[in-house]
């Protein structure tokens, strides 16, 4: 398979041809502007191969670093006993790193994996801001929740029983609005007339 370098307007003047060529196999074309290449024309099959081995290196990655955070939780949990203790900040502060990785990796995955690590990385982030405080027993929910991206196969409605998981367990992955946005539920709204 040869590889064509074209300018944008050769490109544009021969796309029909070119098609052709790049579904036959026969090229693949580079387009460039001012002799930067700034996209290539390839196959499908190419394209569907490419796709494939990006989601198999991106779960590859994802299931390294979802080792590494559980093995980190687990031994935050080890030496962790009281709420408030200086080793649940600098996990916070690892963990976040871990996550925002993880979440990268996710979205190459599927949108599902994606949304389980986004909302692990908005607890997180939570907690450090100081807008609530992580308690020690709300380490094992958050290694439950981290173990579903461990699935192969995951849907919008497992990250949706993930965040109800959280939520039943005191952990909150909304930020608080005016600082409380529990209090925005307990007001009474007048009866209509």
């Amino acid at each position: 398979m040869m590889e064509l370098r074209l300018s944008v307007t050769e490109a544009r003047n021969r796309l029909p041809v070119l098609v052709g060529e790049v579904a036959e196999g026969k090229n693949q074309v580079v387009i460039t502007t001012r002799n930067e290449p700034k996209a290539v024309i390839i196959g499908y099959e190419a394209f569907q191969r490419q796709q494939r081995l990006r989601v198999q290196g991106a779960w590859r990655v994802l299931t390294e670093l979802v080792s590494e955070a559980q093995a980190l939780l687990r031994t935050t949990q080890e030496g962790c006993r009281g709420e408030g203790e200086p080793d649940l900040y600098l996990f916070l502060v690892s963990f976040a790193d871990l996550l925002r990785d993880i979440w990268e990796a996710g979205e190459e995955v599927s949108q599902a994996h994606a949304s389980i690590a986004s909302e692990l990385l908005d607890v997180n982030r939570i907690y450090l801001a100081g807008d609530d405080r992580l308690r020690p027993e709300q380490l094992a929910p958050l290694a439950h929740v981290l173990t579903l991206l461990t699935r192969r196969e995951l849907t919008m409605e497992d990250a949706a029983q993930a965040d109800r998981y959280l939520l039943s367990h005191g952990i909150n992955a909304m930020f608080p609005v005016q600082g409380d946005l529990v209090a925005l539920y307990d007001e009474q709204e007048p009866e209509p007339a």
